[in-house]
């Protein structure tokens, strides 16, 4: 047994690939999380009308100076961003497209999610995001969180106490 465990090792520390869930995207249009398959994707979980500042306006902020940083450096690294709303009977895909558009979220970058309320829910607890209804807030912790192309996870960032270096430093 000795013998085996380490050739076994590898396999058992293989990242696999989170589950797959239905969504929509801000133009309406239904896709699956393994559509996005192919780069590595940073994943946020936001709403449109978070009042916090420091909350998911400062995550869209962050996952903004990535792309910045990325396309300054001219490095061949690729990524996708992808928000998930925590509040799916608000942020319906024209919200979300409104929300892109104020925040300058190009669609062929940045896309947004909603969909069914428990496929968002389930989709957020792979990763121990947990968001509850508050009137028209949602209270919810912070976590971003950077797949690899294979959609394994890679690493979270908690909170927003990260950095658009961190994230291009755990891409490659």
């Amino acid at each position: 047994m000795k013998r085996v465990l380490p050739l076994l090792l590898p396999f058992l520390l293989a990242a696999t690939p989170v589950k797959n869930f239905p969504l929509v995207n801000q133009e309406g249009r239904p896709f699956q999380l393994y559509d996005l398959k192919g780069k590595p994707v940073l994943v946020s979980f936001i709403f449109s009308r978070c009042p916090q500042a420091k909350m998911c306006p400062l995550t869209v902020t962050k996952n903004k100076q990535v792309l910045e940083l990325i396309k300054k450096e001219k490095t061949k690294k690729e990524i996708q961003f992808l928000f998930v709303t925590l509040d799916p009977e608000f942020d319906t895909p024209s919200v979300l497209k409104a929300f892109a558009r104020t925040r300058h979220l190009d669609s062929r970058e940045f896309t947004l999610a909603t969909g069914n309320p428990q496929a968002l829910s389930d989709l957020a607890s792979e990763f121990n995001v947990m968001g509850f209804k508050d009137g028209a807030s949602v209270s919810h912790n912070m976590k971003t969180i950077l797949l690899g192309a294979d959609l394994s996870e890679v690493k979270q960032f908690k909170d927003n106490e990260w950095t658009a270096e961190e994230v291009l430093k755990a891409l490659y």
